[in-house]
């Protein structure tokens, strides 16, 4: 599904026909190998440390002298706006706490960003030799002016209009914080003693780094992505879990789970939600235990203890002696006329340990009965105290049955056999109290501090406190949110169509993220959220649950070929062949199909050639390829790769004849490779393979640019070549090559590039 996704020139994230996935790649536009873990050091602390730690006591002057040099020390008394720029910065930096502490309202100050600060601080420190004893001559207004300046400079969205600016705040929010926070004038100062030099280096080391941590145009994150989520799921083992300290509530986990998720299973195996309790509720378990009751579905059979059938024809005088007294009280003063019951009766006994568990009386019950089946039936009932607690149902016959004959009452069912059928279905379909879907719901206090309702306190610090949730069996969202005393803004389902339906498509698509990670984080697995983020966005980028099956990602109208090589191969081709469909050859499978290099990497974009320039353009000689490095290594750049020992010039700069005299246009060159012995038989060796010692970009006046004057005594020179080396001797028979003699016409013994004062010239050459 993610094959093609890449991120584009404008930093924008999208798929081989270049629909939109995402506006950053991972929402802040890093790449996910140069982030790592880092600590934001004033989420967490209390009001008292943090203005401890991070506010600039500059009126203190026992430690200023303590701190700072005397020439700093002046400048600040000196300066009307340090003091007002050391208030700003310490608003700025109490906003910042304010903000995270709103990002993350669990008080979690591991996040993860670019340029790890506290190693590259630690390396300042080792490489200027900072003494932490010494007073330091950095000014606080530079450290000021300095973190300000790399702000600006760090950007992610670039441009002036209003949109850009608020994207770019988005993307670099928390690493501004980190580096405010980091970088405060009295850490840099108190802590980590840097003097000027230091900060000017670590300022600009920070930024090089910032630039380098941005993705790429043409980073193929799609495949990353599916390579960091798949392999984390090879280690999964377990099916399902056994819910600790809940009895018989099991959590489907593992490939099962993920697989439900990311096919969008319209059925889970395990459906639940998470309810979470406010007011009074959260805190008293009675109260808890009232809401447990208003959403656990309960049927008449759940708490019944016995039924039977009696005839009983006198309605008044009972065959049941138990039942003889609350009978007499019920028929002092009917209500209804006695001559209409039916002889047979149903007596329903019920459990009273269920019945105070679910917290139902008998009036309760009586009610729903004759709401259910109107005035059809009879339903008398005991007190709520008594020691058995009965019901008494009989079926109450029409007036107008008195009057049928009695061939036409053959067709009637027997009384006795439809209070059978009634009984049936009282039992098992009339609901007293809950909601249909939920079939148990658990009452229990969370174990982990991420269920538990986290607070700051006065004095600013984190707290967990530990109220009742509900873990139900069966999920209907709707219904549940709409409770009183439960939380509409905690409550979660696990069912995540059910979400898609609720609460709509930028829910589901933090449910979906927010359900992966609960899988891999029980196994004690890590993928970093731009992975997660980037499958969740190709799953709801259309506003719709896309699930990443045949159904899901084969319905999108991609190109003929990449949806053939996914399923279903045949019916992909034969409808786009019977369509005359065209395919635009942008993504990776249908290049990979038609044996093209796919559009990826540094190959995802188009040359643009100026044909007039072409015709300037220089053809590279022929006799140069045979024994300059083997002939192959000069066209693969074998010749000029920055880690040549420093003896050998880059090939390209030698061969431009614009480094050489107009005669000839490889002047200064022998054209015969071969004929130069003995030819150096490795790269880094003194001499080049092709040509003479008059090379321009060997000797001392070089104007090859990358070449340093060579002295004999350099250390930089291979041990092969020195002035008195055996493979270059004044008697050398390459010395006396015709192709290279005083007299050649190329080559004077004034010419400018092969002064006489040249170490490498000796009067004796011949």
């Amino acid at each position: 599904a993610m094959e093609s996704v890449m991120v584009n020139y404008d930093g924008t994230v999208r798929n081989s026909v270049g629909q939109l996935i995402q506006l950053r790649y991972g929402e802040d536009g890093l790449c996910g190998e140069l982030v790592e873990f880092q600590n934001m050091p004033t989420v967490k602390l209390s009001n008292k440390a943090f203005e401890k730690r991070f506010k600039f006591d500059w009126s203190n002057e026992r430690y200023m002298r303590k701190v700072f040099t005397d020439d700093v020390i002046k400048e600040m008394t000196d300066s009307s706006e340090a003091i007002q720029e050391l208030e700003a910065e310490w608003d700025r930096l109490v906003g910042d706490r304010d903000s995270l502490r709103q990002i993350f309202p669990n008080g979690d100050s591991k996040v993860v960003l670019p340029c790890n600060l506290q190693r590259m601080i630690w390396n300042v420190q080792k490489i200027f030799h900072i003494n932490k004893r010494l007073p330091t001559d950095l000014s606080p207004m530079r450290v000021i002016k300095g973190v300000k300046g790399l702000l600006e400079r760090c950007v992610i969205v670039t441009g002036n209009d209003r949109i850009s600016k608020q994207a770019n705040e988005n993307a670099t929010l928390l690493f501004q914080c980190l580096i405010r926070s980091t970088l405060c004038t009295k850490y840099v100062s108190e802590e980590f003693r840097l003097s000027t030099e230091a900060f000017e280096w670590l300022i600009g080391e920070i930024e090089t780094r910032f630039q380098q941590a941005q993705a790429n145009p043409g980073e193929m994150v799609g495949a990353l992505a599916a390579q960091s989520l798949g392999e984390p799921a090879t280690q999964m083992t377990l099916n399902t879990f056994h819910f600790a300290g809940v009895s018989s509530k099991n959590v489907t986990l593992g490939v099962p789970r993920l697989k439900e998720i990311i096919n969008i299973s319209k059925k889970p195996k395990a459906p639940s939600l998470t309810v979470f309790l406010t007011g009074g509720a959260a805190r008293d378990a009675e109260k808890a235990k009232n809401v447990l009751c208003r959403l656990e579905h309960t049927t008449l059979r759940k708490v019944t203890a016995n039924t039977a059938i009696y005839y009983d024809p006198d309605p008044q005088r009972t065959v049941i002696s138990e039942d003889q007294e609350f009978v007499n009280v019920y028929y002092e003063m009917p209500d209804f006329d006695p001559t209409r019951i039916s002889p047979w009766l149903l007596r329903i006994e019920l459990d009273r340990k269920r019945m105070t568990d679910k917290k139902l009386t008998m009036e309760q019950i009586a009610e729903k009965i004759n709401v259910g089946f109107g005035e059809d039936l009879n339903c008398i009932f005991n007190d709520d105290n008594a020691d058995k607690l009965v019901l008494r149902i009989r079926i109450m016959n029409n007036e107008e049955n008195k009057f049928q004959d009695e061939d036409e009452a053959v067709d009637k069912m027997e009384d006795d056999m439809f209070l059978r059928c009634i009984e049936a279905n009282m039992l098992s379909d009339m609901t007293l109290q809950g909601i249909e879907a939920i079939g148990k719901v658990y009452m229990h206090l969370p174990q982990t501090d991420s269920k538990k309702r986290i607070v700051i306190t006065e004095t600013g610090e984190f707290k967990a406190i530990g109220e009742w949730l509900l873990e139900t069996d069966g999920t209907s969202m709707m219904k549940v949110l709409s409770e009183r005393d439960v939380d509409p803004i905690r409550t979660s389902s696990n069912d995540i169509c059910e979400i898609f339906q609720v609460l709509g498509i930028e829910a589901v698509r933090k449910s979906v993220e927010k359900e992966m990670n609960a899988v891999l984080q029980f196994y004690g697995l890590y993928v970093n959220y731009r992975h997660l983020a980037l499958l969740c966005d190709v799953m709801t980028a259309k506003g719709h649950l896309m699930a990443i099956t045949r159904h899901g990602i084969n319905r999108q109208d991609t190109g003929a070929l990449m949806r053939c090589s996914f399923e279903e191969t045949v019916d992909v081709l034969m409808d786009a062949a019977a369509h005359a469909e065209t395919d635009p050859m942008r993504g990776v499978s249908e290049n990979i199909i038609m044996g093209q290099l796919p559009k990826m990497g540094t190959g995802c974009f188009d040359l643009l050639l100026d044909a007039e320039k072409c015709r300037f353009g220089i053809e590279i000689p022929n006799t140069l390829g045979s024994s300059m490095l083997g002939g192959a290594a000069m066209f693969i750049g074998g010749g000029s790769t920055p880690s040549m020992t420093p003896p050998m010039t880059p090939w390209v700069n030698c061969n431009t004849p614009r480094y050489f005299s107009p005669p000839g246009h490889v002047s200064a060159m022998t054209p015969g490779g071969p004929s130069f012995s003995p030819s150096a038989a490795s790269d880094a060796s003194g001499m080049s393979p092709s040509w003479s010692p008059a090379h321009p970009g060997s000797s001392p006046s070089s104007p090859g640019p990358s070449m340093s004057p060579y002295f004999p005594a350099s250390p930089s020179v291979s041990p092969s070549y020195s002035p008195t080396s055996p493979n270059y001797t004044a008697s050398s028979p390459g010395g006396a090559s015709p192709n290279y003699s005083p007299s050649s016409p190329n080559y004077s013994p004034t010419s400018p590039l092969y002064a006489s004062a040249s170490p490498r010239y000796a009067s004796t050459t011949p």
